[in-house]
């Protein structure tokens, strides 16, 4: 999708380094919740350079909090490069004890999470995203969020139908093994997102992407600058999927944004 590694390199970076923000506001509770947090980091990711400053290179909507959510906090976040999209799906849960609860008698809501995570179109990277407040344990990245793939998941055994907060750990253990005993962490995330060893480039269409392999729930994608229809379409798309938020990076308005940044810096210096 992107072949200058430097420039992939920034963004996971500069993305990263936004949520080990987040991270540090959890610390001080002036975060209180995973919608909280994802709002956050959405939030700096739309605005980088600040609210005040007129330098914006992402759209970002979220749902409205009276519909109901099926599944906890959801979220998409979109990549566009020339013609070329990358599609990302993340549910957030904080570490904490009884992090997973029962949805019915027989299926965790996690476990239920997993399951549907499954139908989920195999052009789509999914990652899960454990958000944490003070917990330190060698399979955690230390600074930000850790992170975990489904499929990870999925080779956990476990005795009982709820997930516990041991068999969290053992997750952790299992996906920092697979990652060369490191913790997997929004860097890496994104940065296999962008040069695509996870999840597969996609063309535009205007209906947008399919979200699961067997329904008609479409992603939208916004094709030049956003327009009303486009923001009537992921609010559709936000209430049809009950996820909690889109958000939609132009890399190519990024790349002009640090050229202007770059060239006022040159003037003002002269």
């Amino acid at each position: 999708m992107i072949k200058n590694t430097a420039f992939i390199h920034y963004l996971a970076d500069k993305i990263y380094s936004l949520d080990k923000i987040c991270r540090q506001n959890l610390n001080s509770k002036f975060i209180v919740s995973e919608r909280d947090y994802v709002s956050n980091l959405l939030t700096f990711i739309k605005y980088p350079f600040g609210p005040f400053s007129s330098y914006s290179f992402a759209h970002s909507q979220t749902m409205p909090v009276n519909l109901e959510q099926k599944f906890g906090v959801d979220g998409v976040l979109i990549f566009k490069s020339g013609n070329e999209y990358k599609i990302g799906v993340f549910e957030a849960k904080m570490i904490k004890y009884g992090w997973d609860t029962m949805a019915t008698p027989t299926i965790s809501r996690f476990q239920r999470q997993l399951n549907n995570q499954l139908t989920i179109n195999p052009n789509i990277a999914v990652w899960e995203m454990f958000l944490n407040k003070n917990t330190v344990n060698r399979s955690l990245d230390p600074f930000g969020s850790t992170c975990v793939k489904p499929a990870t998941a999925r080779t956990i055994i476990r005795r009982n139908p709820k997930w516990s907060y041991k068999d969290l750990f053992a997750l952790f253990h299992a996906s920092a093994t697979m990652n060369g005993n490191i913790a997997l962490n929004l860097y890496d995330i994104i940065y296999s997102m962008l040069e695509c060893s996870f999840g597969t480039p996609l063309n535009y269409l205007p209906n947008g992407i399919s979200l699961y392999e067997n329904n008609e729930i479409n992603i939208p994608l916004i094709k030049d600058s956003v327009t009303q229809e486009d923001i009537e379409s992921i609010n559709l798309f936000l209430a049809e999927s009950k996820f909690c938020s889109y958000t939609h990076i132009d890399l190519n308005e990024e790349l002009a944004i640090r050229r202007s940044i770059a060239i006022k810096d040159i003037l003002d210096n002269n």
